[in-house]
């Protein structure tokens, strides 16, 4: 089996620009080669490690092998840009115009919004880093991580993606709620099945399963009452529960 030393990181960095930018010719502008550079290097890398690692399409899609190597080559390139950094006593001169390295990461909206920024803000203190930030249901944060769209994640998934490793962050309580005039006028008898089978609802995206999943929690059934979706975890929201249901 190929390991890691046997890779070459040249190969691994194009691979991953490749992918970033979606064309071969983008890449080789970026990292001033030949598009058949670019193109050479990739298939050497995959002859190296016997898997296809791209999709020749327009934009270039990487397979799932690929996004393994994306996601080391990113992950690569911030312990080096770290290693430098504790090896060098004292700053250069001039030394406020080294590269920033970039650092993608997946979040939920409700991170977000809330105290993420806060962090970002701090970790920028101590280090010359960017970030982008993906923003993804906590369900599905993981997914890209493990696709390498990321180089890390905030998620409910308690589940390490391979190379990476999980650390707790808290524990954030969500309450359904509804004001007295939805209750009483969906809720009359307390939320039973077949109440909660038509009362409105209000959910964040298509991909948030929070109301579903409590739904089937408190009344172990399927149901799909009606709901309205609106993205946002402000209190800026134009349509109040009263009018459009509970929420969680």
């Amino acid at each position: 089996m190929t390991s890691v030393t046997q890779i070459d990181p040249v190969a691994l960095r194009t691979l991953a620009t490749a992918v970033r930018l979606g064309t071969f010719e983008a890449a080789a502008r970026e990292l001033h080669v030949t598009p058949s550079a670019i193109s050479q290097r990739i298939k050497a890398l995959e002859t190296r490690v016997g898997r296809v690692l791209v999709h020749r399409v327009k934009p270039l899609e990487a397979t799932e092998a690929g996004h393994v190597l994306v996601r080391l080559a990113a992950q690569t390139e911030l312990l080096e840009r770290e290693a430098v950094a504790e090896l060098v006593d004292e700053p250069e001169p001039g030394g406020d115009d080294a590269p920033y390295a970039a650092v993608p990461l997946a979040v939920n909206s409700d991170a977000l919004y809330t105290w993420l920024i806060d962090a970002l803000v701090a970790v920028q203190h101590n280090h010359r880093v960017t970030f982008e930030l993906i923003r993804e249901d906590q369900t599905r944060t993981a997914e890209r991580l493990r696709r390498g769209d990321v180089m890390a994640a905030v998620t409910s998934d308690p589940r390490p993606v391979t190379g990476c490793r999980v650390v707790r962050l808290g524990t954030m309580r969500y309450v359904a709620v509804a004001t007295p005039t939805y209750a009483a006028a969906h809720l009359p008898d307390g939320p039973t099945a077949s109440a909660l089978e038509r009362a409105p609802m209000i959910s964040f995206d298509r991909n948030d399963p929070l109301q579903s999943d409590f739904l089937r929690k408190v009344t172990r059934r399927h149901l799909a009452p009606p709901t309205t979706l609106i993205p946002s975890v402000g209190s800026s929201t134009p349509l109040s529960v009263e009018e459009w249901g509970g929420d969680c």
